[in-house]
């Protein structure tokens, strides 16, 4: 498994890409606290939050600037964003997850990311992309 082979780097190759990993993840989790305003927690999620050396490694770079936990998911053999997708369709429906759906505007969402394109424009990258 690639994630325990880089948990344990024992090249200095292997050193410098775990390094790099746990460094990317802290910097991205803390530069997203500045766009969230109701930050209370970090919390790790997929495969690799699930190996102990990474998971603590991320853990100790971010500990200084907040509380970190490993997600709890809804059930123990989908993956996250599976389970994501299934929180936000209950929501959508009218479920249990409804109060998620209303608090992250998903209903009112509209757009695509194509919308925000700057170096090439919306409409080319539509042609390019066969959408037009």
């Amino acid at each position: 498994m690639l994630a325990e082979r880089i948990a344990h780097p024992a090249t200095t190759r292997e050193q410098v890409a775990f390094a790099a990993l746990v460094e990317s993840a802290a910097k991205a989790a803390i530069a997203l606290t500045l766009s969230a305003p109701a930050f209370s927690e970090f919390v790790l999620s997929g495969r690799l939050a699930r190996v102990p050396p990474i998971r603590d490694a991320i853990g100790r770079l971010l500990e200084h600037s907040g509380p970190v936990r490993v997600l709890d998911g809804i059930a123990s053999t989908a993956k996250e964003a599976a389970q994501g997708a299934a929180l936000i369709a209950d929501g959508l429906a009218g479920g249990r997850y409804s109060m998620l759906v209303e608090r992250l505007g998903i209903r009112q969402a509209q757009g695509s990311v194509i919308d925000h394109l700057y170096v090439v424009s919306p409409a080319a990258a539509r042609r390019q992309l066969g959408l037009s």
